[in-house]
């Protein structure tokens, strides 16, 4: 059971009301965290909390059009509640925060964001998902912010900027047309799968992999790609998106191993321990890096995760310990079957 506006409803009755938080794929985190050991974490059961607030939201904010005032207080209340979560001294937390306010898609969360994408003193990490979120939102009034944070002095913020500009003329193009379109996966990604331009299946599969290993291509079409491969799935489509990982720029690496994350294909287990071992890799990178290890549930990634537990960066030891807490998850849930 969870709890979602104040009624204890079942997650079954959820599924049926919404496909966002049966599959819940906004996020590496599952609805509920098994704590390791019985012991209490307290990061795990607030980003726990944190997202069943944001999913929450995410469902007013889809039904808006059927509600009224009383929805717009609730979804702002909701957006509140998250917002309160930045006062964290955790980096990592602030992040996920970011994220998930570009998930509810409301506006009222767009005077924080912009607010946190214009702090220099932040991390970049949040200052990245600041400007991701953004451009989740959509909002026309966020575009010259954006342009302004181009010439940022931090590439990784910069380089998100520009894939959240071209993300909003997409879809002033398509004129708001949605879009998630036959996948699988429900969250609001950085950049729209290509739509299909082959019959056969080997032949678009040929010209998503070339596109997305193509460096001359922009962020943007080289995004377009990379969730193309993952909504196609399989181990050729994992093997090809691991290459991305030896990519020289770091956003790109990070969002690869996010969605290797998602993808939850043991195949990508040995490429993504390679990214978590490397100390000289980008914190962002090997954070998504062990995400992934741990959405992946497998028994034997505990010992990896427990060796970087006291990594000297804490991004990075904050993510293992989440990442210890879903592999426990996973198991747990298997075994129940």
């Amino acid at each position: 059971l969870v709890l979602v506006l104040g009624e204890t409803v079942g997650l079954k009755e959820l599924a049926s009301t919404s496909p966002y938080l049966a599959a819940s794929r906004c996020s590496h985190f599952p609805w509920r965290l098994s704590l390791r050991g019985g012991e209490e974490i307290k990061l795990s059961k607030t980003m726990e909390v944190l997202w069943d607030r944001a999913n929450a939201a995410r469902m007013l904010q889809e039904n808006m059009h059927n509600g009224g005032s009383e929805d717009a207080k609730k979804l702002k209340h909701l957006v509140d509640e998250i917002k309160d979560y930045l006062k964290s001294t955790s980096a990592l937390l602030r992040h996920e925060v970011c994220y998930a306010l570009g998930q509810t898609g409301s506006s009222d969360a767009v005077p924080t964001l912009s607010r946190i994408l214009q702090d220099r003193t932040e991390e970049a990490i949040v200052r990245h998902e600041a400007a991701e979120a953004l451009a989740a939102i959509g909002d026309e009034e966020c575009q010259p912010l954006l342009v302004e944070m181009l010439h940022d002095p931090c590439p990784e913020v910069a380089d998100t900027c520009t894939i959240a500009i071209d993300r909003m003329k997409w879809q002033r193009e398509k004129k708001g047309e949605v879009l998630l379109q036959n996948s699988e996966f429900v969250s609001v990604d950085p950049a729209p799968a290509f739509e299909k331009k082959e019959t056969q299946p080997e032949r678009q599969f040929a010209w998503i992999s070339q596109a997305y290993l193509d460096k001359t291509k922009s962020l943007f079409d080289r995004y377009r790609a990379l969730f193309s491969l993952r909504n196609i799935g399989g181990h050729d489509a994992v093997k090809v998106i691991c290459q991305g990982l030896k990519d020289p720029n770091a956003l790109f690496r990070h969002e690869v191993a996010f969605v290797l994350g998602q993808m939850s294909d043991p195949e990508a287990l040995h490429d993504l321990q390679s990214v978590l071992e490397d100390t000289n890799e980008n914190s962002m990178v090997r954070h998504e890096a062990a995400e992934a290890i741990g959405g992946m549930g497998l028994v034997e990634c505990r010992d990896l995760l427990e060796r970087f537990l006291k990594d000297s960066n804490p991004i990075v030891s904050q993510s293992c310990e989440v990442a210890l807490d879903m592999t426990a998850y996973w198991k747990d849930f298997k075994e129940a079957r």
